[in-house]
């Protein structure tokens, strides 16, 4: 199977951002790459996503005139 490295780290040698490689059918996803076809699947989802309406009441208290 093909992965794509989207950050240094190893799998048997030293892998730069944008290398691709092969890696064993078995392998689990990592955090430095991306397996292919698979790219959505690994897509991190949920918690660290910022909340609805971020800024949106530094953005209404600056709605006053300036003078």
């Amino acid at each position: 199977m093909k992965a794509t490295a989207t950050a240094v780290g190893y799998f048997g040698v030293l892998r730069q951002p944008g290398e691709g490689f092969e890696v064993p059918d078995d392998t689990k996803p990592a955090s430095w790459f991306e397996l292919e076809g698979k790219k959505a699947a690994t897509k991190r989802t949920g918690k660290n996503q910022p909340a609805e309406g971020n800024g949106d009441a530094a953005e209404a208290a600056d709605t006053g005139t300036a003078e």
